[in-house]
């Protein structure tokens, strides 16, 4: 009787084992179910390339000033009802991601540095995210970045909410496999709406690629080649 319960305990135990070994998270660096699995990446946004474009004018829909050395940068409007979008640039050149590889996860992450006045998730509805590779025009921030045509638009929308004042955006299935694996790719951030149409200034500052490296925008991207 004694080595019946035994065994039973060890049975239990063994099905315990087997149960957790498949369930357990995917060990990166490794071969799973014949995929070999890279460490995530963390690029963050160049400062040299990225900033906000300011609308020329109410309804123009075409770029004006520019800010592309602010360790903040504004979207939302000002107090001439011109709408402010951000630009992040990002290189994954130096992480050299396989040609071949298939990125399965990428989310964009921009620190808030303040809000002014009424909250903008409120005032102007999502913050979209358009992607284009490797730039909307030349790297370099230029006021026609705020017009190009995006290579794929809409790819992501933030979370409304701030987890320890990160805001997160999950690239889409386009978005992943649009991601320039061996250069650059650039973000248009706008919210919905241009502006609220109050003629004063309602805007949220983030974080530049300008900032201090632990608040500077995030590309995280998980990878595995088949």
């Amino acid at each position: 009787m004694k080595s019946s319960k035994v065994e039973i305990i060890l049975l239990v135990v063994v099905l315990l084992i087997t149960v957790a070994a498949n369930q357990a998270p995917l060990s990166y660096g490794t071969k799973s179910e014949g995929a070999y699995w890279y460490p995530p990446i963390y690029p963050t946004s160049l400062g040299t390339y990225d900033g906000s474009v300011l609308e020329l004018s109410e309804n123009s829909s075409t770029g004006g000033s520019v800010n592309a050395t602010g360790t903040t940068i504004k979207l939302g409007d000002d107090a001439l009802k011109r709408q402010s979008v951000v630009i992040l640039h990002f290189n994954t050149a130096r992480y050299s991601i396989p040609p071949t590889a298939i990125i399965s996860r990428a989310v964009l992450k921009i620190m808030r540095q303040s809000i002014t006045r009424t909250n903008p998730f409120v005032s102007f509805g999502t913050l979209n995210v358009d992607i284009r590779k490797p730039s909307f025009g030349t790297a370099t921030l230029a006021p026609g970045d705020f017009q190009a045509a995006a290579g794929r638009s809409i790819v992501a929308t933030f979370g409304r909410v701030p987890v320890n004042g990160w805001y997160e955006a999950h690239l889409n299935s386009t978005g992943k496999a649009y991601i320039n694996k061996n250069g650059a790719t650039q973000f248009r951030l706008y919210f919905k709406l241009g502006d609220n149409n109050n003629a004063v200034a309602d805007y949220l500052s983030i974080y530049s690629g300008n900032a201090s490296l632990a608040f500077r925008p995030v590309l995280a991207i998980e990878y595995y080649v088949p």
